[in-house]
């Protein structure tokens, strides 16, 4: 499943597009305490549920084939290069698009006030803010923290996007171990960032056809 219970699918309108959004990176501020120089907000973007279904399958027939229980999680971090590999190479087939913000927080001059958590829903709010003809979509966050830290995230985002015009009709998080998805969302920060931090396109250009904005986000 892609996050959603089956009942819940059936709601999703044909043609509704559905966006599953990660990081890579940390949302930390200070570079000088150890944050990561490069922050990097991807969505991945189906046209509809039949699309995300299909891929969500795939990912499932992946890890039957690498001899990997359906319960292990996909996480660029963790893996290791051989994993990374194959999981783009056995994603590849995938109809998927791939909208994606990368933040150099060396030239990037915070707030004042903006702290870690703010800075993260800042970024999550441009990269959407970017997503011009987006339509009502349903958009699945990959995401922990209590429940109110939940309510309050959706509340920004709904209060932030619905005055531009393009509606959310469906916010919500969900977890990366069960969602195939979400999982797919993750290695493609992960392997956008690597991009970045090392100049090497090992993984980058297995999926970089899908790339369909990617944009470099700087405030001087």
């Amino acid at each position: 499943m892609i996050g959603v219970s089956a009942k819940n699918l059936k709601t999703i309108k044909s043609g509704q597009q559905l966006i599953f959004i990660d990081d890579s990176g940390d949302p930390g501020l200070k570079l000088n305490r150890m944050a990561s120089r490069y922050f990097v907000i991807t969505c991945v973007v189906f046209d509809d549920c039949v699309c995300a279904e299909e891929a969500s399958a795939t990912i499932k027939r992946l890890k039957h084939d690498l001899n990997i229980k359906q319960t292990t999680e996909f996480h660029f971090k963790s893996d290791s290069h051989k994993r990374r590999l194959q999981f783009f190479e056995g994603t590849k087939r995938i109809n998927y698009r791939v909208r994606a913000i990368v933040v150099d927080k060396k030239h990037f001059n915070a707030p004042a006030k903006m702290d870690a958590d703010n800075f993260y829903k800042f970024i999550i709010k441009e990269v959407l803010d970017k997503y011009k003809d987006m339509k009502t979509a349903r958009v699945y966050l990959d995401g922990g923290g209590g429940r109110n830290y939940r309510k309050r995230t959706v509340s920004y985002f709904r209060k932030s996007l619905n005055k531009t015009g393009r509606k959310m009709s469906d916010f919500k998080f969900v977890d990366s171990e069960t969602d195939n998805l979400i999982q797919l969302a993750d290695m493609v920060a992960g392997a956008i960032r690597k991009k970045y931090n090392t100049n090497k396109d090992d993984y980058y250009k297995l999926f970089k056809k899908k790339i369909e904005n990617l944009w470099e986000y700087t405030e001087n």
